[in-house]
């Protein structure tokens, strides 16, 4: 570069002065690039021939938008006439943003870069300088803050949803524990301190007994959910006629149906085949399935439930004409508390731990349970798949936790 910048009449000091500048630019840590006021390539120290992958003997007479090929980061767009914008505006230019260059080998890579006039001893502008880093380690760093900063916004969204849904829980809780106990005051102080005849005292007596039950449901709801959590739901494995308990299911829901006209036709195999069940928690699964579906069916409409057999398994579906499933609820149908939002029934909706629970019982029994729905306002379907008792040691106990019911071969899938 010293022999560049050497002109007749200069002096030594001049010289030395040039030597030294052209010494020091090639030993410090940036980029630079140096041309004539054509915006031809003049000097290019280390650090720019390793970021652009030009020589300086390659580089040198070339237009400096060839050897510094620069793009906007976000549109790729190309930086052109960056040399020609200095000469012309005699001044600084400096890019908010870090470019990306474009090395001749292909190599991409994010630079924070700056131009300036080179001026001569009296003042006109004579080049072009060039002063640009590779910021790679500081893009990956921003990369990294902005996915901490995008994660840490989700973690506080969920955590606010979390807050939001358990007020709710916590609200539905107390309404759905409150309203049978108010109704068992009220008619049990009628009782006490009115003279009911024979008929009332029945009926008192009937909503009592009902809105207990009522109460003792939802409290072993909440304890089987809380089992679940923890892995210790327990059942015990025996032979189940699968066709009685669909039957006393159907039997206790059948006022509640009648009550809103639907009808509620079972098709029931005839078959000496029982499943390897445990039927105090079959008939709760099938109490709750048909239950759902009576309570989102609109007056007027239909449940239907099928019993089949194959050679391993007992096969049942529960079709009903109801509001339907959304798809985009379909994958949380079966998650504890949840609850569609946008449904259109006027039933209460409860605390969502039905299908939770019916899922959980149906896998310790080793079988399977899904849902088929066209859409919202279109029915829904339950299917489930129960093994058949011959598949399974007659007399069996499977009690415990999770990790005991892998090793016998009956989780669910």
């Amino acid at each position: 570069m010293a022999n560049r910048f050497k002109g007749r009449g200069m002096s030594r000091d001049h010289r030395h002065q040039r030597e030294w500048l052209a010494t020091t630019l090639r030993s410090i840590g940036d980029g630079v690039i140096a041309t004539d006021r054509e915006g031809r390539v003049t000097f290019m120290n280390p650090v720019a021939e390793s970021l652009t992958g030009w020589s300086e003997s390659d580089g040198t007479g070339r237009s400096l938008a060839e050897v510094f090929s620069i793009v906007r980061t976000a549109t790729r767009e190309p930086i052109d006439g960056l040399a020609e914008r200095v000469l012309r505006e005699g001044s600084i230019v400096v890019f908010p943003e870090p470019s990306l260059l474009l090395a001749r080998d292909g190599t991409e890579r994010p630079v924070d870069d700056s131009a300036a006039p080179i001026r001569g001893e009296n003042g006109e502008i004579i080049g072009v300088v060039v002063v640009f880093r590779d910021v790679t380690a500081r893009a990956v760093a921003e990369a990294e803050r902005d996915q901490f900063v995008a994660r840490e916004s989700a973690a506080l969204r969920e955590a606010e949803a979390a807050r939001l849904a358990k007020d709710k829980y916590l609200a539905t809780m107390a309404h759905d524990l409150r309203t049978p106990l108010n109704a068992i005051l009220g008619w049990s102080n009628l009782m006490r301190t009115r003279n009911l005849d024979g008929p009332k005292a029945a009926r008192a007596l009937e909503v009592i007994q009902h809105n207990a039950q009522a109460q003792l449901q939802l409290i072993n709801d909440l304890l089987d959910t809380s089992r679940m959590a923890v892995g210790k739901l327990a059942i015990e494995i025996h032979a189940v006629d699968l066709s009685r308990v669909i039957e006393d299911a159907a039997d206790a829901l059948r006022p509640a149906s009648d009550a809103k006209g639907l009808r509620l036709d079972l098709d029931l195999q005839s078959a000496d085949r029982p499943v390897a069940g445990n039927t105090s928690r079959l008939r709760q699964v099938f109490w709750n399935l048909l239950s759902n579906a009576i309570r989102f069916t609109p007056e007027g409409g239909r449940v239907q439930v099928a019993l089949r057999y194959t050679r391993s398994d007992a096969l049942i579906s529960i079709a009903d004409t109801g509001q339907g499933i959304r798809a985009d609820f379909k994958p949380h149908l079966f998650e504890r508390f949840s609850q569609d939002e946008r449904t259109t029934t006027l039933e209460p909706q409860g605390l969502g731990l039905g299908l939770a629970i019916v899922s959980e019982i149906v896998k310790l029994h080793g079988g399977t349970v899904s849902v088929e729905s066209p859409g919202a306002g279109q029915g829904a379907t339950f299917k489930l798949t129960l093994p058949l008792a011959a598949e399974m040691h007659r007399g069996e106990s499977r009690v415990g936790d999770v990790r005991a019911r892998n090793e016998v071969g009956c989780a669910g899938p």
